[in-house]
């Protein structure tokens, strides 16, 4: 079974897991239609580090860690960075044009920050790029022992760690956050699917957002269907989410503490199958779209596509209309093209071309008018349409 982990250490990368790693959370690869598993498991794991003053031997999570000691200098303990990384708390980066340590994607769940630079013989803090924090800084100087960056562990806290130091002995406790995820590119035959979700009960709900041109979104609202679902230790709760899809593409932004996971779920098309524009509510009184002149085909980039139609003569008076183009960059459909389109007698004709290979959404949209009376006057989408550039 393949699915995809993110953590706080690690980028979202596909790995094993055995079916019975959760008893009721079995993620499949959804070749087909996106259902009955789970599709996202949500959970927090406790952790506990313990390291004494000079010794290279540590104890995390009850088992033993081989990582460079902590030391003591000027009466202020120190904490060496790089055994973030091994803990699985953070990402260590070297810069070494700066002389720049970079904590990379914290994953403790009370971190204040997600990222955090620091250097040697400094008590300011950085940003990943090198900018100067204003907000915090560290209350010692960092330093460079054996060619380790050493930082006070007060500035554990920032990172979402609880420390004690007494007699020698350091104790660190944090909670990461872990999320388990199936397929980030689903694909099925159907017009309707649900995504059902598995989160830990002491976390709040995730929000399921539905993309759509120019970077808006839309909430959708997802149902409880089950709690208190137990998995070795600890008690879930089930949120599902139904979908209604268009074909093309589908795009959603699934947030889950803290956390933003992109995923797309494509509605196949048959060949014989056109896909027709949407017309909303004003478009469907005021526009009327001429079929296109052309058979449906795979569309290559720099190919010309028309549009064309009439406004009733019930709508507003106007003399040009907009195309707006939006091309999905993997999060959102973000603004790639605009065009004006000139209307006249009521009547309009456009060729326009999608210069790149992917997923797009077409938008056809009025000239500013007024909509309701006393409002002041603003551009309505009349016509949506999807549309995909293969090669």
């Amino acid at each position: 079974m393949r699915i995809a982990t993110l953590t706080v250490s690690m980028l979202l990368a596909a790995i094993l897991i055995s079916p019975a790693a959760y008893a009721s959370t079995a993620v499949s690869k959804l070749s087909g239609h996106p259902a009955a598993a789970d599709y996202a498991v949500v959970r927090v794991d406790q952790h506990q580090l313990m390291m004494s003053r000079d010794e290279a031997k540590s104890t995390f999570d009850g088992k033993p860690l081989f990582s460079d000691p902590i030391l003591i200098r000027n009466q202020m303990v120190y904490f060496p960075v790089r055994t973030l990384e091994k803990l699985g708390a953070a990402q260590i980066d070297w810069v070494p044009e700066q002389q720049q340590a970079n904590i990379i994607s914290v994953q403790a769940l009370q971190t204040s920050v997600k990222d955090l630079g620091v250097r040697a013989r400094t008590k300011l803090l950085y940003n990943l790029d090198g900018a100067k924090l204003n907000t915090m800084k560290a209350s010692q100087e960092p330093f460079i022992q054996k060619g380790r960056m050493y930082v006070p562990i007060d500035l554990l806290s920032t990172i979402g760690f609880q420390v004690r130091y007494n007699k020698g002995k350091l104790t660190a406790e944090w909670s990461n956050k872990r999320i388990e995820i199936g397929e980030t590119r689903l694909h099925t035959d159907e017009s309707t699917a649900h995504i059902d979700i598995l989160y830990e009960k002491q976390l709040i709900k995730p929000v399921l957002l539905k993309s759509g041109a120019e970077g808006t979104a839309i909430a959708l609202a997802g149902e409880i269907k089950d709690i208190d679902v137990k998995s070795g230790n600890k008690y879930y709760n089930r949120i599902r989410f139904e979908l209604e899809l268009e074909a093309g593409l589908n795009a959603y932004e699934l947030g889950l503490i803290g956390e933003r996971v992109f995923f797309t779920i494509e509605r196949n098309v048959i060949p014989a199958m056109e896909i027709k524009p949407r017309l909303t509510e004003e478009g469907q009184n005021y526009l009327s779209l001429h079929p296109s002149a052309e058979p449906a085909k795979t569309l290559h980039a720099g190919d010309s596509l028309r549009v064309s139609g009439e406004i009733a003569t019930a709508a507003p008076a106007m003399t040009v209309l907009q195309l707006h183009i939006s091309r999905y960059n993997g999060k959102s459909f973000e603004l790639a093209e605009s065009y004006s389109i000139p209307v006249r007698d009521r009547k309009f004709e456009y060729e326009y071309a999608l210069k790149k290979k992917g997923d797009y959404i077409v938008q056809l949209i009025s000239s500013p008018y007024t909509k309701p009376t006393g409002q002041e006057p603003a551009s309505v989408v009349w016509a949506e349409w999807k549309t995909a550039v293969q090669s």
